[in-house]
This record gives C-alpha cells, sequence and structure tokens, in this order.
C-alpha cells in the first residue's frame, strides 16, 4: 500500500516537474521576444525624430538654394557689369592715347610755327602782311594770319579740352569698375558661404538619412528574429533540431549565440536557412546558409576565433573562407571579392577576414554565410 502511495506521489511530482519546466522555457523565449521588440521600438522612435530632422532640414535646404539661385544671378549680373566696364575703361584709355596724340602733333605744327618766328627775329607774320602789293591785298593777308593764329589756337585748346574730357570719364570709370569689383566679390562670397551652409546641411541630411536606414535595417532584423523565436515557439518539440534555437547543437562555452554577426555594416538577409527556388540553377534546392546582402567590398569579419581551414577560390564558391572553431563548429564565408586571410592562420572574433563581393556562382554582391556542426549544416540566425 505504501509503495502504491509513494508512486503514485512520485508520478506526480515528476509531471509537475515536467509542466513546470515548460513556463520557463517560454519565459525565456518571451524575453528574448520582448527585448528585441524594446530594441525594435527604440529605432523605430529614434527615426521618428530623425524624419523629423530631415523634414526640417529639407525645408532649409529649400530655401538656401532659392537664395544660391538668387545670389547666384546677382554675382552673374555684376560680373557682366564689370566686365562691361572693363571694356568701357579700356576703350577711353585707347581714346585718351589718341587725343593726347592729337594734341601732341597739334603742338609740334605750332612749335614749329613759332620757332620759325623766332628764328626770323618775329617778323614772319609782319613780312607777309607789308608785303601786299594792294589795300585789298593787305586785308587779305592780315585776315589770313589772323586764321592761322586762332586755327592754332583754338585746335590746341580743343583737344586740351577734349584730352582732358577722355581723361575725366576714363577716371570715372576706373573708380566705377572698382565699386563694381568690390560688390561683385562680395556678391560672389555670399553667394559661396550659402553654398558652404547648405553643403553642411546637405551633408548632415544624408547623415541622417543613413541612419534612418542602417535603423530600418536593424528593425528588420530584429523582426527576423522576432517572427522566428515565435515560428520556433510554436513548432512541436520533436521538431528539426538543427533550425530551433534550443536543438542543443551549442557553440564552445554551452550558447547557441556564441557567434557575431559577419557583416558589420549590413543587417538584411536576403535568402534565408533552408528550401528554396535556386537563383541560378532553378528549382527547389535546400539553401545551407544565410545570405546577407551586402555592397561589394564591405568587411567581413571572423564570427569567431578560431583556425583558418580553406582561404581560396572555387568555380561554385567563389573566393572563399572556412574557419574551425573547435567543438565540432565551422563557419563558411562565400563569394567574396578578395581575400584577407591564409589557410592555416589562426584568427579572432571580429578580425577581417575578407571583402564582400559576388565571384563563383552569384548573381549580386553578397555573403553566403554558413554555420557546420558536427560534420551537418545548421541554421547560422541560432548561433547570432
Amino acid at each position: 500500500m505504501k509503495r502504491k502511495y509513494f508512486g503514485v506521489i512520485a508520478f506526480f511530482l515528476a509531471v509537475c516537474l515536467c509542466f513546470g519546466s515548460m513556463p520557463g522555457l517560454a519565459v525565456k523565449a518571451d524575453s528574448k521576444t520582448e527585448d528585441l521588440k524594446n530594441k525594435a521600438k527604440k529605432k523605430e522612435e529614434e527615426n521618428k525624430e530623425l524624419e523629423k530632422k530631415v523634414s526640417g532640414m529639407e525645408k532649409e535646404i529649400e530655401a538656401m538654394d532659392q537664395k544660391i539661385e538668387k545670389a547666384s544671378d546677382k554675382a552673374d549680373k555684376l560680373e557682366k557689369k564689370l566686365n562691361e566696364t572693363k571694356k568701357q575703361v579700356s576703350d577711353t584709355k585707347e581714346k585718351l592715347s589718341e587725343a593726347k596724340a592729337s594734341k601732341e602733333k597739334q603742338y609740334k605744327i605750332m612749335s614749329k610755327r613759332i620757332k620759325y618766328l623766332y628764328e626770323n627775329g618775329n617778323t614772319g607774320y609782319i613780312d607777309v602782311i607789308v608785303q601786299a602789293k594792294s589795300f585789298n591785298e593787305f586785308l587779305t593777308r592780315l585776315d589770313y594770319v589772323s586764321k592761322i593764329s586762332n586755327y592754332d589756337n583754338n585746335m590746341f585748346h580743343k583737344l586740351r579740352k577734349t584730352q582732358d574730357k577722355i581723361a575725366l570719364a576714363s577716371k570715372k570709370l576706373e573708380e566705377s569698375y572698382k565699386e563694381i569689383k568690390t560688390v561683385t566679390n562680395e556678391a560672389k562670397a555670399e553667394e559661396a558661404k550659402i553654398v558652404s551652409l547648405a553643403d553642411s546641411k546637405k551633408s548632415k541630411l544624408i547623415q541622417f538619412q543613413q541612419k534612418i536606414a542602417s535603423n530600418k535595417d536593424l528593425m528588420r532584423k530584429y523582426q527576423d528574429r522576432i517572427d522566428y523565436y515565435d515560428t520556433a515557439a510554436n513548432k512541436p518539440s520533436g521538431g528539426n533540431a538543427g533550425n530551433s534555437p534550443s536543438s542543443g547543437s551549442s557553440k564552445p562555452g554551452g550558447s547557441s549565440s556564441s557567434l557575431t554577426w559577419p557583416v558589420p555594416s549590413c543587417h538584411t538577409v536576403t535568402s534565408p536557412f533552408g528550401n528554396r527556388t535556386h537563383p541560378v540553377q532553378g528549382g527547389t534546392k535546400f539553401h545551407e546558409g544565410i545570405d546577407i546582402g551586402a555592397p561589394k567590398g564591405s568587411t567581413v569579419v571572423a564570427a569567431g576565433s578560431g583556425t583558418v581551414e580553406v582561404a581560396g577560390y572555387s568555380p561554385y564558391n567563389g573566393n572563399w573562407v572556412k574557419i574551425d572553431h573547435g567543438n565540432g563548429l565551422e563557419t563558411l564565408y562565400l563569394h567574396n571579392s578578395s581575400l584577407k586571410v591564409s589557410a592555416g592562420q589562426r584568427v579572432s572574433r571580429g578580425q577581417k577576414i575578407a571583402s564582400s563581393g559576388s565571384t563563383g556562382m552569384s548573381t549580386g554582391p553578397h555573403l553566403h554565410f554558413a554555420v557546420k556542426k558536427n560534420g551537418s549544416y545548421v541554421n547560422p540566425m541560432n548561433y547570432m
């Protein structure tokens, strides 16, 4: 009777322990999911603030672009006026030179006449007059001499007046040119200042936009992980152990999340682990890793410390690396543009081992990342 009683108690305790452990596992999964949701929410809130800043900056930049356009038009008009004034200065200087030459020529003619009169005892004009044979001829010669004298005087004064007038115009144009040049330089400086401020704003805007994009990538990554945990939590306990976070395929140290993400700058999984339509060969095939979208040349790092088993090229894998982390765990990195390690080399977690690319059987730049445990491919997401 006692044995039967103790047997019932033992069975009851075993049932309690079994069912009591399940909520613990659920709480653990819920905790991870909740943590990811909180992270995603923070990124979403951060993006809202960034988008407000982006919206404000876009308006500021639009206003600055309008100011730049006006400043540029003003500077162009002043530059045109400056060039026109410069040409006027040049033309006026040329006219001034011509006027000076004409005055000098006339002066030389007058000098010759004065010299002639001086050398002939200042009697040249008098002789011309007194040698007249009649009174009418006397008057004619007198008028002639008077006209020559008046012509010389008038011409000289007229030329000097023209020269002075052109010289004054030239001086005013040069002063105007200097003023316009100063204003033009100020307008160009103002335009350059606005352009510099706008460029600074645009640079900041690009940074914000890149941050928003990065946050969205992280949010997608978090959502993928949340969906994964939700799916894993709803699977029967006898499901595929290779695809479950609690499958027992643990890394050294017993943690199923002991690998670091292999492409620090990119977090978007473009093709997950499992069956898919092959992008090159077609048909449904099992995808033995995950594809991470990454521009050519992105840094690829070792997901964990270990020894490089393979660092080379094959027609299918392209430039690829295989690292042995011990305890039956290996990681593979395919389709790289270039490799930074060699076989037999010891590498540390986070150390750069390659640059992403699209070599081998690939349709575009990405990293194919795979994890093997005891010789079998397992879902890399269980180890991240």
